[in-house]
Formats: C-alpha cells, structure tokens, sequence
C-alpha cells in the first residue's frame, strides 16, 4: 500500500507562511507591549528617585513614653510608616502605624508602651518605597 502524503517542497511553503503570518501578528502587538512595559517602568524609577530623597529621624523621650519621627528630607510627605518597637524583656517586638502627611509638617509621635526596657526603634516607610529607614537605639 504507498502512502501519500504532501512533498517537502509544499510543507516547507506552508511552514514560512504560517511563520510569517505570527510574526506580522506579533510585530503589531509587540511595539505597543514595550512601549506600555517602558512607560511603567520609567514612572516607577522616577516615584524611587523621588521617595529616596526622603529620610526619616527618630529620637524618644523616655521619661515621658513618646518616640518621635521627623522627615528631614525631600519636599514631599512620605506617607504611611511603620515603627517597629524593640524591648529588652523578651516580649515580643510591637508595632504601630502612622502617617506624615502634609497637615503633620513633618513630624509625627507615637507613645512607647514599656519605655525602661526599650531597645530599638525602627521605622519604614510603607508607601514610598525608596526611602531609607530609619532607626533608634539608646546611648
């Protein structure tokens, strides 16, 4: 019984036909892709460069339970951050949230649950990602 089947001469002109007709598919889409992919890209490198201007200062007030963040740098509030209080105790690590924004000039305070055995304060930014952190420890 013979076989028939398509020559190799038909299948390699269906093999290119069918290459070029997704690349002109792929050649249409792609451009905008890359554009979109540049466009994001570029935004979110410039928010960093903006957020990294923006540094933080934290100093506490023992004896009266407060530990204060100041922003000392950029023109920009920072936004939402995160203390992360350190104790001595064993307990474990407490943390509270708060907000620099344009009505707190700067400058925000929070109250340290158990100041006598207070080790280390640490800050983050949570929204501008490019801003250091800042931290406190005691002299």
């Amino acid at each position: 019984m013979k076989r028939k089947g398509i020559s190799p001469l038909i299948a390699a002109v269906l093999l290119i036909a069918f290459t070029m007709a997704v690349a002109s598919i792929f050649a249409q889409w792609a451009p905008q892709l890359m554009e979109d992919a540049q466009g994001d890209t570029t935004e979110r490198a410039n928010e960093i460069q903006d957020c990294s201007d923006r540094t933080l200062e934290v100093d506490a007030d023992l004896d009266n339970a407060q530990a204060t963040i100041t922003q000392t740098g950029g023109t920009e509030p920072i936004g939402n951050l995160t203390a992360t209080f350190y104790y001595d105790d064993g307990s474990s690590p407490t943390q509270k949230t708060t907000r620099i924004n344009d009505s707190s000039r700067g400058v925000t305070s929070l109250t340290i649950n158990n100041p006598s055995t207070l080790r280390e304060i640490q800050v983050q930014p949570t929204e501008c990602q490019g801003a250091p952190a800042a931290s406190w420890e005691p002299e």
